[in-house]
Formats: C-alpha cells, sequence, structure tokens
C-alpha cells in the first residue's frame, strides 16, 4: 500500500520529539507508581505500632445499609469497580437489559463503605467518594458509624491485608461466584486509635492521595497530548 512520508530530516525531527515525549510519560507514569507505593509502605508503618490500639468488632463500625430506588432521576445511576463508585458510562450501561421498569437499585450515600461480596477477590471494595447515587442490588453497602473516621476506616479495609483475612471467608463452589457475605465480614475485628489519631492519620493519606491525583492528571494530560500530536501529523 502507498503511505505519504516526509522527508528524512523531518522524520528525525518527529522521531526525537516522540521520543522526548514517550521520556517524560514515562517517567511520571514511574512517579505516580512511585507515590502509590509509599503511601502503602507508610501505612504499613503506622500500623506496625497498632498494639496499644483498641480491637473492635466490625459489627460496632459497619452497619449496612439496605434502602434502594428505583430509577427515577433521584439519584444518579452508578457502578462498583476496584477504582471505586463512579458514575456509569456507555460501556457499563446494561440497562436494555433490565425487563422489570420498577427493578429496585441500592442508594449508597458518600462517605459509605462499598464492596461486591462475588468481587472482593480482585479488591472490589472502596470508599464512597463519587457521592449519593444508586447502583445495582448486589453491592453491599455500609454506613460507617459517627464515632470513627470515615476515611480512616476506609484505609484499614481496603488494603490488601484486610481483604485477605477476609477472603477466609468466601463461601460457594464455583470460584467466579465464591462470596463474602456482609453477616460473615462484620464478625471480623480490627484495630483502631482514638478518633484524634484516626483524624490525623486520616489528614496526612488525604493529602497524599491530592498529591497523586495530581500527577496522575499530569500524566493523562501527557497521554493525551502525544495523541493529539499524532493525530495532526498523520491526517
Amino acid at each position: 500500500m502507498p503511505i505519504n512520508l516526509p522527508s528524512n530530516e523531518e522524520q528525525h525531527k518527529i522521531s526525537s520529539l516522540l521520543t522526548l515525549i514517550e521520556k517524560k510519560i514515562k517517567a511520571q507514569a514511574t512517579l505516580v507508581e512511585n507515590l502509590k507505593k509509599y503511601k502503602r509502605g507508610l501505612l504499613q508503618r503506622i500500623l506496625r505500632h497498632d498494639n496499644e490500639w483498641e480491637e473492635v468488632s466490625l459489627s460496632e463500625v459497619l452497619f449496612e445499609r439496605k434502602t434502594y430506588c428505583e430509577k427515577d432521576g433521584t439519584y444518579e445511576h452508578a457502578t462498583l469497580s476496584k477504582e471505586g463508585v463512579y458514575g456509569k458510562t456507555d460501556r457499563y450501561d446494561r440497562d436494555y437489559l433490565v425487563m422489570d421498569e420498577e427493578k429496585k437499585y441500592k442508594i449508597t450515600h458518600f462517605g459509605d463503605l462499598c464492596y461486591n461480596p462475588a468481587n472482593l477477590k480482585f479488591g472490589v471494595i472502596c470508599l464512597n467518594t463519587y457521592g449519593d447515587a444508586i447502583f445495582s442490588p448486589i453491592y453491599i453497602t455500609f454506613e460507617i458509624a459517627d464515632e470513627y473516621n470515615k476515611e480512616f476506616i476506609g484505609l484499614l479495609l481496603t488494603r490488601a491485608d484486610f481483604i485477605n483475612r477476609a477472603l477466609k471467608y468466601q463461601q460457594g463452589t464455583v470460584y467466579e461466584r465464591m462470596a463474602v457475605s456482609p453477616e460473615d465480614l462484620l464478625t471480623m475485628k480490627i484495630k483502631v486509635p482514638p478518633l484524634e489519631t484516626q483524624n490525623r492519620i486520616a489528614h496526612i493519606f488525604t493529602e497524599w492521595d491530592a498529591l497523586i491525583r495530581k500527577n496522575e492528571s499530569v500524566l493523562e494530560g501527557l497521554q493525551t497530548g502525544k495523541k493529539q500530536l499524532l493525530n495532526s501529523l498523520f491526517i
């Protein structure tokens, strides 16, 4: 097939520019990953000093929210994945499969702890930082008691160590459908410091998350800029 090529000199200029952009993208991606690793390591170091913290049952911390609503516009329709709670997109919109127009959806509010019982093994558990919404009734949503810092509890319960502990309660005969029920999850125990300490720790990690998001935004901008440059070069 015939293709159009610029001069050899221009090819080298374009190649050098794209190489420079790729280096910047790679460096930014490494920075983002290192920030996430540092965050995990920092939390691990903090938790090494939990010997004096109080041990409590999750049944004292979490209360399952069992409120439902039809898809009538009262709440935005959301979904749940490893990335968290976020608005439905065309890719995930399967409303055309719903035959019952009066189907009830689970309500979740900002600050709830949400998880998918069958996909906990894949890390689908998060603090709802998206906002008030409805999603599939297969998801579980917990209200966090006022005596605890929501962000701190979210940090504890979304850790790989906690998820691995919870997976001991999986039940089911088919791996894909093995699930951790909310009743079993609530029997687990965690260690928590006084509320003031929870607040301080949560504040540190809130600022750290903001730094990660800022650098992820820079990375996304570089990747988008590269695509736009390629599109403009090869029109």
